[in-house]
């Protein structure tokens, strides 16, 4: 159904109005933008032959829903996929076992209880049903409004549903808007996967969202008031999953610090000690750079021990002297500044660079305040652990040079875990550098009793790299 521009409309698209589809298994309809959307190219003949013969919705569901919408008609080459979408696909057998063991609990709420974070099962059925995971189906909700009942009837003709407040739910990955009733029954995951909670909640918070969403106006947000909802939040906050609902999950991050990373960090700007970073692992349009292509002819390819790129520039850069710096155009600016007050500005301004900026005496340089705003509008991304780092190699580097001890870094850390001290930067460029030839050492004739001298020798003098077993590949 095409829905006339009013409540519901589009303007990111020709002026046309959005479209309302109902799905198989969805518990409302969905409004689109009328622009282009992906359907599948082939479909499982024996699930579409049991679709056919086991209607969700009841015929002509839309055809008198919506206010003054009208059929939607399509060209025939529009839907006609090209020859190249059809691929042999083997589809699953009814016969196989399931998937999961059993489906995921659920609980019932209405759905003026939805709130965001809550995991709502959007399609409910499923041919063949043990063909999906045990949480398949349920989808986080990203996005929750209240279409108050004095302005759905704008939007809706069917007398139920404009009888009562249309709630309207955008949920993770599913394209367009999701309509509810207000007093509809929904299931909502009462036990959610903690891993799929901490990547959904927090690491890729918006996920692979669609480009262009329709609105609905006026929408507000759904009261805590008490009452009804807030009774069905309380049945859910103390719901007790049953027995083995946590293992119906396998652990898919099975390091224990990277787990706790991913279950207890926190995504955002911190400050960083530059020692606690890795060290840079291509700096391109460096003067130095053809140094660092020369030396890494002399490390191994890195497959069983830490990749040889970060502990080149460091042992370059431990060689570096002051003229050598100075032939770099990334260090002309007064980095010792710029890392002052870029730490003062996350340590004393959540992170307002112009705030702290006014609270220094000493002037900097339209290109140097571009550097201090850079740390911030596009600032180093790194996660605590990681052995490499985006953005910000050639800033690194500059900081390292002229001594800052710390700068801001976005990524997901733990709070409550501080960092190690700060380390000088060439005394740092040393141990990474000796921590490289250690594993490789240790990756070949194990921890004996030469290891360290072994490895000691190898950082110190390079020309007796080309005596190694495993040397880099050319290219």
């Amino acid at each position: 159904m095409c829905l006339p521009q009013g409540v519901a409309r589009t303007d990111r698209w020709d002026g046309r109005g959005p479209v309302a589809v109902w799905c198989h298994g969805v518990p409302g309809p969905l409004v689109l933008y009328s622009g282009d959307q992906a359907t599948l190219a082939q479909v499982d003949p024996e699930r579409d032959a049991y679709d056919r013969t086991h209607p969700w919705w009841p015929p002509g569901a839309g055809a008198s829903f919506f206010r003054g919408a009208e059929p939607l008609e399509v060209e025939s080459w529009l839907r006609t996929p090209s020859a190249g979408a059809r691929q042999p696909i083997t589809w699953p057998d009814p016969s196989n076992p399931a998937r999961a063991s059993r489906r995921a609990a659920a609980v019932v709420l209405t759905a003026h209880a939805l709130r965001e974070g809550d995991y709502l099962e959007i399609m409910a059925a499923r041919f063949p049903e043990g063909d999906r995971t045990a949480d398949e189906g349920f989808a986080r909700v990203q996005w929750v409004g209240v279409l108050d009942r004095q302005h759905v009837p704008s939007l809706i003709a069917d007398r139920a549903w404009a009888a009562t407040s249309l709630m309207v739910v955008r949920t993770r990955g599913m394209v367009g808007l999701l309509l509810l009733r207000a007093d509809q029954p929904v299931n909502v995951l009462g036990y959610v996967n903690p891993e799929r909670a901490a990547i959904e909640g927090s690491v890729d918070v918006e996920g692979n969202e669609p480009p262009w969403d329709p609105l609905i106006e006026p929408t507000t947000q759904p009261a805590d008031a008490p009452g009804e909802a807030a009774g069905a939040r309380a049945v859910l906050n103390s719901w007790k999953p049953p027995c083995g609902e946590a293992e119906l999950y396998p652990r898919r991050f099975t390091d224990p610090e990277e787990r706790r990373l991913l279950l207890e960090g926190i995504n955002g700007l911190r400050l960083v000690p530059l020692s606690s970073l890795p060290w840079p692992h291509h700096l391109s349009r460096c003067p130095h750079l053809p140094r660092v292509k020369a030396l890494l002819e002399t490390y191994p390819d890195g497959r069983r021990y830490d990749a040889p790129g970060p502990a080149a520039h460091a042992e370059v850069f431990a060689r570096l002297t002051g003229q050598d710096f100075a032939e770099c155009r990334y260090h002309q600016a007064n980095w010792a500044l710029i890392g002052e007050i870029a730490a003062a500005a996350v340590r004393d301004h959540a992170g307002d660079w112009r705030a702290a900026l006014a609270g220094t005496a000493v002037a900097l340089s339209p290109e140097e305040q571009g550097y201090l705003e850079y740390l911030f509008a596009d600032p180093i991304k790194w996660d605590d652990g990681d052995g490499t780092f985006t953005n910000g190699q050639h800033r690194s580097c500059a900081l390292r040079a002229a001594g800052v001890a710390m700068c801001p870094v976005r990524g997901r850390y733990l709070a409550a875990e501080p960092y190690p001290a700060t380390v000088p930067a060439r005394e740092h460029a040393e141990r990474t550098v000796a921590s490289f030839w250690i594993s490789y050492v240790r990756a070949h004739v194990g921890e004996r009793r030469l290891t360290h001298s072994i490895a000691r020798a190898l950082s110190r003098w390079p020309a007796l790299r080309r005596f190694l077993p495993t040397r880099r590949h050319p290219g």
